[in-house]
């Protein structure tokens, strides 16, 4: 999907690979997350995470995760990717 947006942003193929990683990375965190705050005991079929490792353990899972994504903000040479996505944009 995100290469259809890529039609008009024109991001380049670098960058974009990386975008890509951490969208799915920050999305398979925040399922971890849900899956614990729903109960829901499966996940496509299967035992969720915290079925199986247990809720403490999921939940450090997502949370590195989530700073690996993170992380890899600052592979795309761009401060204001880094603001964003780091929450501290600023409009002034």
């Amino acid at each position: 999907m995100i290469s259809a947006f890529n039609h008009w942003f024109k991001v380049p193929d670098e960058k974009l690979n990386i975008i890509d990683e951490m969208i799915d990375m920050l999305h398979n965190a925040s399922l971890l997350i849900d899956d614990i705050e729903d109960g829901s005991d499966l996940r496509r079929s299967s035992p969720a995470a915290h079925v199986i490792y247990g809720i403490p353990l999921t939940i450090n899972a997502a949370e590195l995760t989530c700073l690996l994504a993170v992380q890899k903000t600052f592979d795309l040479n761009n401060p204001r990717a880094e603001r964003v996505v780091v929450g501290k944009i600023s409009f002034f």
